[in-house]
């Protein structure tokens, strides 16, 4: 929590925590239908995208439960800590931003993790495309290892307090206003 200066206590302190809620839906799904309907709802920006996750376990992360993720797209190039946890809806999530003027840096980022014991890596590539609105972020992900299995993906709505500001934000350094009820937000976009 963030206390005032005389002790009160304000709100939860979420600049380090991922709001997010997952759908994963089948083939049947109508995905120009929730293209359209996304566009109608007037996003202030949209994108698509390939992203390429590597992810890493860590003795660390295994005792401590958390993961290690570098993430180099189009759009962001970071480097994450994500909890691990049993409902993933309300997690912690620490970003550092690597920027994109020295490439995917994937050598120095596996020099970096192997000085932590890693214990597995694995790699996930898809595609993204969002939406991005006043309060939240909507997302359609296609992975590719998903696409073996059936022809379909899965749906976020996501709220991501960014770490300098405690201010929300949505993909490559675009930010809003802080939500006093984040879950709220989930709520009324689903």
């Amino acid at each position: 929590l963030v206390r005032s200066s005389d002790g009160c206590e304000l709100m939860p302190d979420l600049r380090h925590t991922e709001i997010e809620h997952k759908y994963v839906v089948d083939g049947q799904f109508d995905l120009p239908r929730f293209r359209d309907v996304l566009a109608d709802l007037g996003p202030v920006r949209t994108s698509a995208i390939r992203v390429r996750d590597r992810y890493f376990l860590t003795e660390g992360g295994r005792a401590r439960r958390f993961l290690v993720r570098h993430r180099y797209d189009a759009e962001i190039h970071q480097l994450t800590i994500k909890a691990l946890e049993e409902d993933t809806e309300t997690r912690t999530e620490i970003n550092l931003d690597l920027g994109q003027h020295a490439g995917s840096q994937d050598a120095a980022v596996d020099a970096f993790v192997d000085q932590l014991g890693v214990v597995w890596r694995g790699t996930l590539q898809k595609d993204l495309e969002a939406w991005y609105f006043g309060d939240c972020e909507v997302a359609w992900h296609s992975p590719q290892y998903l696409k073996k299995y059936f022809s379909s993906g899965f749906v976020t709505v996501s709220i991501v307090r960014s770490p300098a500001s405690g201010r929300t934000s949505s993909g490559a350094g675009w930010k809003v206003p802080v939500q006093q009820e984040p879950l709220q937000v989930l709520r009324r976009k689903q």
